[in-house]
């Protein structure tokens, strides 16, 4: 369904095996980049990020971040009100997420 929707809002999708979609995220996130479909069928846990070599890290940035000082970059920015698409595009999408589903049920 979501590739016929990308499709026709112009993408070029040719997917047609889920397997497909994993390879080109790990080839685009460098967190997924030792994730492969077999290593998600049966819903084994991952623990993010995986490196190439399917090794994985319990904590995150442990030994910093991946700048010269190893700090995080924060960088305050102005807050804008959301988008209000109103009346004559009143579209809404929803995923369908229940809230022991959202953020892997930790709120």
């Amino acid at each position: 369904i979501f590739q016929e929707l990308a499709n026709h809002l112009g993408a070029n999708w040719t997917y047609q095996h889920p397997s497909e979609i994993m390879d080109e995220a790990a080839s685009l996130a460098g967190y997924f980049a030792g994730v492969s479909y077999e290593r998600l069928e049966g819903f084994n846990s991952q623990i993010w990020p995986v490196a190439k070599d399917g090794t994985d890290t319990p904590i995150l940035f442990e030994e910093g971040f991946a700048v010269e000082d190893g700090k995080a970059r924060l960088i305050p920015l102005e807050w804008t009100p959301p988008f209000e698409a109103g009346a004559e595009y009143d579209l809404h999408l929803n995923n369908g997420r229940l809230l022991e589903h959202f953020h892997e049920g930790n709120m």
